[in-house]
């Protein structure tokens, strides 16, 4: 019994490392930092606008960039943010 179960948990192990290997598209550390990050930075006290920002970072480079939009929260440019 305990032979069977190593016997299967290998061939899952390696079917696993087999299928890691022919995805080239799968998550990396690396592609996670080329997505840009969100935050909130406020809302218009009439609450019509809602201003956040988004950062990217170059790793090669160690340096990030912000670029602030503002978007209405009423719908009304049918969610098109002006930077």
């Amino acid at each position: 019994m305990k032979r069977n179960l190593l016997t299967l948990l290998s061939l899952l192990f390696f079917i696993n490392l087999q299928a890691q290997e022919k995805a080239p598209d799968r998550l990396t550390p690396e592609k996670l930092w080329q997505f840009g990050r969100v935050s909130l930075f406020d809302v218009s006290p009439d609450g019509a606008m809602a201003v956040y920002g988004v950062s990217h970072y170059d790793l090669a480079a160690n340096k990030g960039n912000s670029d602030l939009y503002a978007i209405s929260t009423d719908g009304s440019t049918n969610g098109l943010a002006i930077q």
